[in-house]
């Protein structure tokens, strides 16, 4: 019976050709028949052998491009390459062959798809033969060895200090292996991949494919299926991250949303606004008790001499908010507001609880909080809420947000609140002939379809309200102005400690202009 080793040397030996380049075509098409019938097992350990053999055969005949063309001219079928693509990848699992020899063998960076410059955004074809090498075949082994590949090479090559490259050809080798971890195993894959990342490391993959993913969106490569890779990271983080992960990529994004998450017109960039979105949705909670911390020290922070460690929380939860909750394009901005209204309501409720022994701490919690939250959205209002007459899907997000607000201080529920709902909206609104339209639309639905146990306004009740705006009211042309006005008549005047809601809000946005430079 012929051992492996005996077949490792077999096979080096054909297309061997004295005084002359050796066949390796033949070779190759020679080691493909014969690993083919192997068992898997039996498949690595040859593969071990060859490489043991011969150093250099992922540089001379066991090649990506050789391997390509030869399944390309049909004299290797697409089985036997995966099995050449399997026991390698096992090799590498196994300790057996190097990052080296893998870098060679997936030929990542002789590809034609990145040179200095970046992402070759012409080379589509060679972009789409380096993701599909990367994924390999749908076995255990080559998503186990992407995984193990992308975070050496990160590890070793592409996050080192100093850098072996400039960002762009960074940041576009880097798109490419999320890109090929998504298509293999998603974002659970990505998340393994990048597990092992100092948060210095993390930082500068953030740098790199926030400057040049947005790339990967080229018209030429519409084809190819690949995503700019800093919205798979950050749906990577809303998907598998921690409460952490999601503050410091929140954190990241505020610090460096100019040039990476607003495009043409200061609009968000829209697929990485909606995936902030699906990360606000899914750390919500924590993201917004988390910047809205409750220090009640200047604590000096680290972007400028005015900044404060609130201020700086603040900023990214005014940032976040702009592009996700008050963004017309974001396709789940409503859920945001949603979760932004539930925390402000909740808040207010708290805050106008009478004090006993007990909840000295908890109001005043709520109370800073509430203060917080109005700055926040004084200034992110302020900061852009773009195109909303031109979006009436925008507007009526907005609008269900301001309801949740106005009817959370309204103690009437059930069947006798579509009254005082109705003059509630028509006062926020500034027109009192509203009241009657409105609770004209309200009449047409039972107490318990108004406001909830809570006395929270039902999705029902919100949209009928909606419905009675005619589509060309005064409040569209000033909705940004009425937004600020609202946040002050709406939250702070219902709050039953206004007199230390009203100075706070603005000592809150003072420091949030702090944090940004402003002051």
């Amino acid at each position: 019976m012929t051992t492996i080793n005996e077949q490792a040397e077999a096979i080096l030996d054909v297309g061997d050709r004295f005084l002359w380049q050796d066949n390796y075509d033949a070779r190759l098409d020679h080691f493909a028949e014969v690993i083919e019938k192997l068992e898997p097992q039996e498949r690595a350990e040859l593969m071990d052998a060859i490489l043991d053999k011969d150093g250099g055969a992922t540089m001379s005949w066991l090649t990506p491009e050789r391997l390509d063309n030869l399944v390309e001219s049909g004299s290797i079928t697409g089985l036997e390459r995966d099995a050449i693509t399997d026991a390698f990848a096992q090799a590498y699992l196994d300790g057996e062959a190097d990052l080296v020899d893998a870098l060679q063998f997936t030929g990542m960076f002789g590809s034609s798809a990145v040179g200095p410059m970046g992402l070759m955004t012409p080379e589509a074809e060679g972009l789409q033969a380096l993701v599909d090498r990367l994924v390999g075949s749908d076995s255990p082994q080559a998503g186990q060895f992407l995984e193990k590949f992308t975070a050496d090479v990160l590890e070793q090559r592409l996050l080192v200090d100093p850098p072996m490259m400039n960002i762009s050809e960074q940041g576009a080798h880097i798109g490419v292996l999320l890109n090929a971890l998504e298509q293999s195993g998603g974002t659970q894959a990505i998340h393994n991949a990048l597990g092992g990342l100092t948060t210095e490391q993390r930082d500068a993959l953030y740098a790199a494919v926030g400057q040049e993913g947005l790339s990967f969106g080229a018209p030429q490569l519409e084809g190819v299926g690949v995503t700019d890779p800093m919205e798979l990271v950050i749906q990577t983080v809303a998907e598998h991250g921690t409460a952490a992960d999601a503050l410091h990529l929140v954190e990241y994004v505020g610090q460096n949303s100019s040039d990476q998450f607003y495009g043409v017109g200061n609009k968000p960039v829209p697929g990485r606004a909606d995936a902030l979105s699906e990360l606000f949705i899914a750390h919500g909670d924590t993201l917004l008790r988390d910047l809205t911390p409750l220090d009640p020290t200047h604590t000096v922070g680290s972007s400028n001499e005015e900044s404060t460690v609130v201020g700086e929380s603040l900023a990214a939860l005014s940032n976040l908010i702009r592009l996700t909750a008050l963004n017309p394009d974001s396709a789940r901005g409503g859920e945001v507001m949603d979760l932004l209204g539930e925390f402000v309501s909740d808040n207010i409720r708290v805050s106008n609880q009478p004090e006993n022994g007990d909840n000295v701490r908890e109001i005043g919690d709520a109370t800073t909080r509430v203060a917080m939250i109005g700055a926040v959205m004084q200034d992110a209002v302020d900061a852009g809420y773009i195109d909303l007459k031109a979006d009436v899907a925008a507007r009526d997000e907005m609008v269900g947000f301001l309801l949740d607000v106005a009817i959370s201080t309204i103690p009437v529920a059930g069947d006798m609140a579509a009254g005082p709902v109705s003059e509630a909206v028509a006062e926020m609104l500034g027109d009192s002939s509203l009241a009657s339209t409105i609770s004209e639309k309200l009449g047409g639905l039972a107490g318990s379809q108004i406001t909830d146990a809570q006395g929270r306004l039902t999705d029902e009740a919100k949209q009928a309200i909606i419905d009675a705006l005619p589509e060309d009211h005064a409040f569209l042309e000033e909705v940004k102005a009425m937004s600020n006005s609202f946040i002050t008549t709406q939250i702070v005047e219902a709050a039953d400690r206004r007199g230390a809601i009203i100075p706070d809000m603005q000592s809150y946005s003072d420091w949030i202009d702090g944090a940004q430079g402003e002051n």
